[in-house]
């Protein structure tokens, strides 16, 4: 399975892997996901400078394209669970 995949499937099951400096954190909505997810979490705990780097990727913004031009932008922060 590719970490793209496992990620996915963690975050799919209602996770959040949140970037700290070079720290993952893992917040789990409820202990029920938490030990149904042990498996996946091990996994992503074993690749963590992979992890730590992918998510870095994914929040980084990309270029605009040619002949677009930007207005106004506000990020907004995830729902917490």
């Amino acid at each position: 399975m590719t970490l793209d995949n496992l990620v996915g499937e963690v975050e799919g099951a209602g996770v959040i892997l949140q970037l700290e400096g070079e720290k993952v954190l893992v917040l789990y909505p409820d202990n029920e996901r938490r030990e149904k997810l042990i498996k996946q979490i091990a996994s992503l705990r074993a690749h963590r400078a992979e992890v730590a780097e992918y998510l870095k990727t994914r929040t980084e913004i990309p270029p605009m394209p040619p002949g677009v031009r930007l207005v106004s932008w506000k990020l907004r922060d995830p729902p917490w669970f």
